[in-house]
């Protein structure tokens, strides 16, 4: 039994990963770009209002900004107040939220590292998490490669 393709087979298996590894950085990815204005009035207490179609941040003392203007804090400032770190599992909106520490935000990937429309949540900065961080294809693509070097 001639066996003599086995010693090209590393070779092979790291140019195929390489390919598949080119193939996941080209994936189109989509990113998600939800407004940050409404969310930033609620999560602080308030309330949004839509007034003749213009949407307003309603204080408890019955004052409103409008939410551009309440969100960049030309209006309202005293209003505002520190957010808490967010825990790891929950949705969070980086523009004014952070994730505690040991977490940071993660917006679900695809097998190839397409990114998934949606709200990111925080997720663990640990090595484990790697996998789901870059796509599982990507990073079993790179075990295969690197498994082909060392073999």
């Amino acid at each position: 039994m001639n066996l003599e393709f086995l010693d090209a087979l590393p070779l092979k298996l790291g140019l195929f990963s390489l390919l598949f590894l080119i193939m996941g950085f080209v994936s189109p990815s989509t990113f998600a770009a939800m407004t940050p204005l409404e969310p930033f009035c609620e999560h602080q207490g308030y309330t949004v209002e839509t007034i003749d179609g213009n949407k307003y941040c309603v204080f408890n003392n019955s004052e409103k900004c409008d939410l551009q203007s309440f969100y960049n804090r030309e209006c309202g400032s005293e209003h505002i107040r520190e957010f808490p770190c967010v825990k790891e599992g929950s949705f969070v909106f980086p523009q004014f939220e952070k994730c505690c520490p040991g977490s940071s935000p993660f917006l679900k990937r695809g097998f190839w590292g397409a990114i998934y429309v949606g709200q990111p949540t925080c997720k663990s900065n640990s090595i484990l998490a790697l996998p789901e961080r870059m796509g599982y294809g990507i990073f079993l693509t790179i075990l295969v490669i690197v498994l082909g070097i060392l073999a």
